[in-house]
């Protein structure tokens, strides 16, 4: 390879790093309003709602735990008990200290005590 080949090289290597970080913002971007819409669908007791954006939410950004939180308390009031205790503990595993740890824990607590 010659000097200016490696220049071009280079900065093909540069812009797609800086296209990759770009779109990685963007969808972490779109998962937080995907999740944001979810929490609105489920203030509004909209629970079938909170499911589906919650779902794409996390088809984006798997690791957004808020998502796997909200998926529980919206199984939880659909009383589909096995769904809503996956989702809690999936939550737990994202974020085991996370703001809403000890009511998830005290969610699956009281799931478990269920006959």
């Amino acid at each position: 390879m010659n000097h200016s080949t490696i220049k071009v090289f280079l900065l093909m290597l540069i812009l797609a790093s800086a296209l990759n970080s770009a779109t990685l913002k963007a969808s972490q971007t779109d998962a937080l309003s995907l999740a944001n819409q979810g929490v609105e669908l489920y203030n509004r007791g909209n629970y079938a709602g909170t499911i589906e954006r919650m779902n794409q939410a996390l088809s984006v950004e798997p690791s957004l735990a808020e998502a796997a939180y909200y998926l529980g308390l919206s199984y939880m009031q659909q009383d589909q008990r096995a769904q809503a205790k996956t989702w809690f503990n999936h939550y737990l595993r994202l974020a085991p200290n996370g703001a809403n740890s000890g009511e998830a824990r005290q969610y699956l607590e009281y799931l478990n005590s269920l006959p």
